[in-house]
């Protein structure tokens, strides 16, 4: 999931993750998904990583 990182610093990341609203836990598992918001957050990153930044470094 995330390479190199140790299960103390994945933790961090998720809870921070869950903390902006990003991310949400189903109860009671392991599992999450991801919220209104980071579906949004990661639309617009994207668009900006293909839309501004590639073309920029070409």
């Amino acid at each position: 999931m995330f390479p190199g990182k140790s299960a103390g610093q994945v933790t961090r990341i998720l809870k921070r993750l869950r903390l902006y609203g990003f991310i949400k836990k189903i109860g009671r598992t392991y599992h999450y998904y991801l919220s209104a918001l980071g579906r949004q957050v990661i639309t617009a990153g994207l668009y900006l990583k293909n839309m501004a930044l590639l073309p920029a470094l070409a």
